[in-house]
């Protein structure tokens, strides 16, 4: 019987044995895969950390011409209110202009009008001087026709 608890108790020391030894050989096996596995992430997050650099330096890089065109817009913008204000100013201009061409047609037409009187008047006197031929004349008819043309 003591030999029968000796072998059974060999036999159970033989098989745990062979469990720790399969135990260690799954554990080497998965230390290593571990090791494989902890490599693969540090150059994961490398490869991350450079892409998110990358893309800090792309937004810093749009951010910064984002400003450069906000200023160039401001500029513009300012340029763009300057300009109407001269088109404004330009137009204000052109009405004053008008008017003063308007004013000056008015004054023209009446000068054509008066030329136009001061014309026939002219004939008239040079008819009447021509017909006369160097005859006396009444100053006093000759008044009377002038002031008829007034």
């Amino acid at each position: 019987m003591v030999e029968d608890i000796y072998s059974r108790e060999k036999k159970h020391r033989e098989e745990l044995t062979k469990r720790m030894e399969l135990a260690e050989s799954e554990s080497t096996e998965l230390a290593d895969k571990l090791r494989a596995n902890v490599m693969k992430l540090e150059h994961m997050k490398f490869t991350y950390e450079n892409k998110v650099q990358t893309l800090q330096s792309e937004l810093d890089n749009a951010i910064l011409n984002l400003q450069d065109r906000t200023s160039e817009l401001n500029r513009i913008e300012g340029n763009n209110v300057k300009n109407m204000e001269r088109i404004a100013e330009l137009d204000n201009l052109l009405s004053d202009s008008q008017k003063v061409v308007n004013d000056m047609d008015r004054k023209l037409k009446a000068t054509e009008e008066k030329n136009s009187k001061l014309n026939e008047q002219v004939d008239f006197i040079s008819r009447l001087f021509g017909s006369v031929d160097e005859a006396d004349l009444d100053s006093e008819k000759v008044r009377e026709i002038a002031h008829k043309f007034k």
